[in-house]
Order: structure tokens, then sequence, then C-alpha cells
């Protein structure tokens, strides 16, 4: 059990470290521009990657570890909605979860290349 657990919160806090990247990514090149071509990268491969999948691979890997312990554990949908429940009380469906995600992935990609073009 203790090893499962150990592994579900390591794709946890991956999974947080990741989406920090991608967000801080874009205010990373605002001060450093040479950073914007492996940004861009990054952040392209997740929009494709969701897009393709349908869903995050790191959410799937968490899921299958955390019904090793609980058979009945699920994310109902989101990774993010999951854990704001959890870490701050609110719910939030998962079409408005998506709705989200997908806003704030396009606004990185597009704040990205203003960032870098601004800089430029």
């Amino acid at each position: 059990m203790f090893k499962f657990r150990f592994a579900a919160n390591l794709l946890v806090v991956a999974h947080f470290l990741w989406v920090a990247l991608l967000i801080g990514g874009t205010v990373y090149v605002f001060y450093n521009p040479w950073y914007f071509y492996w940004h861009l990268t990054i952040v392209t491969a997740t929009l494709l990657l969701n897009l393709l999948l349908g869903y995050c691979p790191l959410t799937l890997w968490e899921e299958k570890v955390r019904r090793k312990i609980n058979p009945n554990f699920d994310h109902d949908g989101s990774f993010l909605a999951t854990y704001l429940h959890k870490i701050s009380g609110v719910k939030i469906s998962e079409r408005q979860m998506l709705a989200i995600i997908a806003w704030t992935k396009f606004g990185v990609y597009v704040a990205s290349i203003t960032v870098f073009l601004i800089k430029k």
C-alpha cells in the first residue's frame, strides 16, 4: 500500500509541477526570451497530447495507481477539479473544468507568443 500511495502522490506532485511549468513558463519567457522555443514546444506537445488522447496521461496513471489503493477512486474527469475540491472545498463540474483548462492553455499559448514577439 505504501508504495502505491507514494507513487500516486509523486504523480500528483509531477502533475502540479507540469502545470506550474506551463503557466510559469509564460512569465519566464518575458524575462528570458531564449526560453520561448522550449516553452512553445512544451505547450504545443501538451495541447496535442490532450487533443489526440482526449485526456492527460498523468491523470490516467494516477487514477490507475490510486485504484490499487481504493478501487472506487475516480477523478470525475479532471485532476484539477478533484484536487481543487479537496484543497478548497470548491466543487466544479467536469465541463466547467474542461473549459477553464482549455482557455488557460490557449491563454498561455497566446501569451507566450505575444511576450516573445514584444521582447524580440
